[in-house]
C-alpha cells in the first residue's frame, strides 16, 4: 500500500509570515516551487500560492514590496500524517476542499502532498496495470 510519505516533496521551501509578498515569490522562483509554507514563530501557520500572489496582490494591485505574507497566505492549514494512506489523503482533500495538505508527523514539517502528487501516483499506478493486462494478454490468460 502507499502512504503519503512516498508521494509527498519532501523538500518544502518556508517563508516567514512578516515576510513580503515580493520575497514569497522571489523564493518560488529562484525554487521553482508554486507555494511556501508559511511559518509563525517557527510553526507552519499557512501557506502561500502563485495563485494567491496574483489574485490577493497583483489584481487588486496591491504591492508586493510592502504587503505582508500573513495578509495573503491561505490559513488554516490541514495536516496529514506521512503514514496516511493514499485513500485516507483523498478523503481529507475532499472534505477541506483543499489543494494541499502540510505533511507532518508531530511538531516537525516532513512534507507537502497536492493534489497534483495524487493524479501523478494514480497515473503511474494505472500504466503499471495496463502493462501487467498487456502481459496476461499476450499469454493468454
Amino acid at each position: 500500500m502507499v502512504d503519503v510519505k512516498d508521494v509527498m516533496v519532501k523538500d518544502v521551501v518556508t517563508v516567514d509570515s512578516r515576510d513580503t509578498v515580493l520575497k514569497a515569490a522571489e523564493l518560488m522562483s529562484d525554487y521553482d516551487v508554486g507555494c511556501l509554507v508559511v511559518e509563525d514563530g517557527g510553526e507552519a501557520a499557512g501557506i502561500i500560492t502563485g495563485s494567491d500572489v496574483i489574485s490577493k496582490v497583483v489584481v487588486r494591485k496591491k504591492d508586493p514590496g510592502i504587503t505582508r505574507v500573513k495578509e495573503v497566505m491561505s490559513s488554516p492549514l490541514a495536516t496529514i500524517h506521512p503514514f496516511t494512506s493514499l485513500e485516507e489523503a483523498v478523503e481529507v482533500f475532499n472534505e477541506t476542499g483543499y489543494k494541499r495538505l502540510v505533511v507532518s508527523s508531530g511538531e516537525s514539517l516532513d512534507g507537502i502532498l497536492s493534489i497534483e502528487d495524487l493524479i501523478t501516483e494514480e497515473t503511474r499506478f494505472i500504466q503499471v496495470l495496463e502493462r501487467y493486462i498487456e502481459i496476461l494478454k499476450s499469454k493468454n490468460y
